[in-house]
């Protein structure tokens, strides 16, 4: 090999070599280009989210009440559920009462049969017996006595006590 050609490959590596340093120094510039501004959307991003704590706050605070409201509500329709089986508790005890009292009535009536399979005491408005004895020709029917009726006690109404 000649100097020359020993020269230009030297010239040639060297050119190489500041094309190559040249090529490094630009990426790593651009790496940190890319970095600041990944830097700085994030900063960004994070100065968003602080600037939302407001919001989420009041949204906490929302939720929190609403969800008090919500308790507050299950707890009168609890106690409002309890008051209708109550009440429901002391209409059966009533009707029940009604009905005895009825069926003592039927009894004592010489109108009513109440020896039958069909017989059912009529409570409510218009109360009458539902099956009557047939009187026979030329049978006067026999007077019918008032019943006597023992007093009943009114259901009580106890306070509710939530």
């Amino acid at each position: 090999m000649s100097t020359t050609a020993v020269v230009w490959t030297v010239v040639g590596v060297v050119v190489l070599l500041l094309v190559l340093a040249l090529l490094a120094v630009a990426l790593r510039r651009r790496r940190e280009r890319r970095r600041t501004e990944r830097l700085a959307a994030a900063e960004e991003l994070r100065g968003t989210a602080a600037d939302q704590q407001g919001h989420v706050a009041a949204a906490a605070r929302r939720a929190e009440v609403a969800d008090r409201t919500a308790e507050d509500a299950r707890a009168r329709a609890d106690r409002a559920e309890h008051a209708a089986a109550e009440a429901h508790r002391d209409l059966a005890r009533a009707e029940a009462e009604q009905e005895d009292v009825v069926r003592r009535a039927d009894d004592l009536d010489p109108r009513v049969d109440t020896t039958t399979d069909d017989y059912t005491p009529v409570t409510g408005p218009g109360m009458k017996a539902s099956t009557t004895r047939e009187a026979t020709p030329g049978s006067t029917p026999e007077p019918t006595p008032e019943p006597t009726v023992e007093p009943t006690r009114a259901p009580s109404h106890r306070a509710d006590p939530s």
